[in-house]
């Protein structure tokens, strides 16, 4: 998140705003020093895992993940 939030920055948008459902409250604090503004939904003293907060949290192999930005890029292109 803070790699994206310094690379959203040098970009010199208006305003950078990072929104996530659930953190640990230590890392939220240090994401809010990259970002004018960071929204979260939930952040519990008990942080263990982002995972404990989901029914389902089944991982996304790299594989996939290329593969959606690779379709992404092609229809951004159309």
């Amino acid at each position: 998140m803070i790699a994206a939030l310094k690379a959203v920055r040098l970009q010199k948008p208006h305003e950078v705003i990072a929104a996530v459902p659930v953190a640990a409250p230590n890392r939220l604090a240090e994401i809010q020093q990259y970002c004018d503004r960071a929204i979260c939904l939930v952040a519990p003293k008990d942080f263990w895992a982002v995972g404990q907060f989901y029914t389902d949290f089944t991982q996304v192999e790299d594989e996939d993940v290329l593969r959606l930005l690779r379709e992404a890029s092609v229809r951004r292109s159309h």
